[in-house]
C-alpha cells in the first residue's frame, strides 16, 4: 500500500496508541483520532474500510500485524518493529524506490529505442573489419591492390618506352653525326 503525506500524523498517532501498555491486545478503528472520525459523519463501515487501509499500510511495513478479530473487526496488533518506528523515513524510503523505479523505466525504454540501431551498426562495423582482415591476409583478392599493380606496370612500361625512345633518338643522332662527319 502507498502511503501519502496526508496519512503520515493518522499513521503517527496509531503508533502512538498501539504502543500503549493498556492496548497490548491491539487498536481498532475507534483508536483514529477524533478529527479524522468527523470526516465519516459517524459512518461505521466507510470508517472501518479507511481503518483497514491503515492497517494494511502498518502490515507491509511491518510496524504491526493486521488481523481480524473474531466478531469481523480489523486490528493492529503490535510487533517488534512497532517501537521506535518511524513513518516519515519509511515515506521518504518509499518514494525514494517508486522514483528509482520510474526511472529505470525510461533507462529502459531508451534502452529498448537504441538497441537496435547500435545492434546494427555494431554488425556493418564488424563485417567491414571481418572483409578487411581478409583482404590483408590475401584470403580474398584485393582489387584495389590489383588495380594499383597493374597502374605501376603500365607506367614502368610507359616509361620503359620512353627510355627506348630517347636512346633511339640517341642513336639516331649520333648516326647522323657520324654521317655528317663522314660526307
Amino acid at each position: 500500500m502507498k502511503i501519502e503525506k496526508k496519512d503520515i500524523p493518522i499513521l503517527k498517532g496509531l503508533l502512538s496508541e498501539l504502543i500503549k501498555p493498556i492496548n497490548s491486545n491491539g487498536i481498532d478503528f475507534d483508536s483514529l483520532p477524533k478529527d479524522f472520525k468527523q470526516n465519516f459523519n459517524n459512518n461505521n463501515n466507510d470508517l472501518d474500510t479507511e481503518f483497514r487501509r491503515f492497517a494494511n499500510i502498518f502490515d507491509k511495513a511491518e510496524a504491526g500485524k493486521f488481523e481480524q478479530s473474531q466478531t469481523g473487526w480489523a486490528l493492529i496488533l503490535r510487533t517488534s518493529n512497532s517501537y521506535g518506528f518511524d513513518f516519515d523515513d519509511y515515506f521518504k524510503t518509499q518514494n525514494r524506490k517508486e522514483r528509482k523505479a520510474e526511472l529505470d523505466f525510461q533507462i529502459s525504454k531508451i534502452k529498448a529505442k537504441t538497441f537496435i540501431p547500435v545492434l546494427i551498426l555494431g554488425s556493418f562495423g564488424g563485417i567491414y573489419s571481418g572483409i578487411s582482415l581478409l583482404k590483408d591476409f590475401g584470403i580474398i583478392p584485393n582489387k584495389e591492390i590489383e588495380t594499383q599493380q597493374q597502374a605501376d606496370e603500365i607506367q614502368n612500361q610507359e616509361s620503359t618506352l620512353i627510355k627506348d625512345n630517347e636512346t633511339i633518338d640517341n642513336l639516331q643522332n649520333k648516326i647522323l653525326k657520324n654521317s655528317d662527319t663522314i660526307k
